[in-house]
């Protein structure tokens, strides 16, 4: 399933990293492009993607997590 998650606080992180790990496709939106990245490099995810605005998301996405 693809997944949504934006906004990736303490909360978001943690939901898209743990639905990740259980083979999602999850894509990832914050306006905070640093978060994203670091979120992205230190999990080392695979299915963990950037989505580049809340447009995206919502087009590519079964669900939305906000």
């Amino acid at each position: 399933m693809n997944i949504g998650v934006i906004g990736i606080g303490l909360m978001g992180s943690q939901i898209a990293i743990r639905l990740a790990l259980n083979g999602h496709r999850i894509s990832v939106f914050s306006r905070d492009k640093v978060k994203v990245q670091k979120l992205i490099t230190i999990s080392r995810i695979t299915n963990l993607i950037a989505a580049g605005t809340p447009k995206e998301i919502g087009d590519t996405c079964d669900i939305a997590i906000i």
